[in-house]
């Protein structure tokens, strides 16, 4: 699924958006889902990377699209951009907060549809060669990109995900089902409780991994596995 996000205070754009993406849901059978915010201050406090596309105003009250963009990259380089706008003088600055393309207001189907065609390629290469692991909490509903996972931690009942910048997500399923998950991506217990990324491993010393200052312990029983596993990732070049 893909999960977009419009950011647009004016309600008639916001539905004529939303109406021009569930046209061209039937039309390429694309799953998609889509959450509007009126303001970018509102989409920004909510943000825990759980969108793929942003449709982005540049008029906005409160703080404008641009700004916003721009604060949205310190948390999150990886999600695609469009900006959606009449001020096509201001669109074309794009480029400094990496969009990947804008729309001019009034928005007609045909431009809309060639640019969501791109759009969807693009993604589709971005992903291709990745995994997304949807997290589900009562607490909190987001996405973690497999490759910037350091370790999955498991504690009690919870599963831990330790990504790479520095938060921690809780999913409330049992180890089994995150090396499923994760079987075809080079993740391999270090002992019972840490599922490690061998992409993440910066150093093994005795019976300690380390994963830049993060260091887990690797049990007796599973030290030879682990480093036939890290170099075997090694000897096929490190690639995720």
């Amino acid at each position: 699924m893909t999960s977009i996000a419009i950011i647009e205070d004016d309600a008639t754009a916001a539905r004529d958006l939303q109406s021009m993406l569930e046209r061209f849901k039937e039309e390429e059978k694309s799953n998609l889902s889509v959450q509007v915010f009126d303001n970018a201050v509102t989409f920004l406090a909510t943000y825990t990377k759980q969108f793929q596309l942003v449709f982005m105003d540049i008029d906005l009250p409160q703080l404008n699209g641009m700004e916003a963009v721009r604060r949205l990259r310190k948390v999150d380089k990886q999600v695609m951009v469009v900006f959606v706008t009449s001020l096509a003088q201001y669109a074309v600055k794009g480029y400094e907060v990496n969009a990947f393309d804008f729309l001019l207001k009034p928005v007609h189907y045909y431009d809309f549809r060639l640019k969501m065609l791109r759009v969807m390629e693009n993604l589709q290469e971005k992903y291709s060669a990745d995994k997304r692991i949807y997290i589900n909490n009562r607490y909190v509903k987001t996405t973690v990109l497999a490759s910037e996972i350091l370790y999955v931690e498991v504690v009690k009942h919870s599963l831990l995900f330790h990504v790479v910048d520095g938060k921690t997500y809780t999913e409330t399923k049992p180890m089994h089902w995150i090396q499923e998950e994760l079987k075809d991506y080079p993740f391999v217990l270090c002992n019972q409780c840490y599922l490690v990324n061998l992409k993440h491993v910066t150093q093994v010393e005795n019976y300690n991994v380390y994963l830049g200052k993060t260091v887990l312990l690797i049990s007796h029983p599973r030290k030879k596995e682990f480093l036939a596993a890290l170099n075997d990732y090694y000897l096929k070049g490190g690639a995720f």
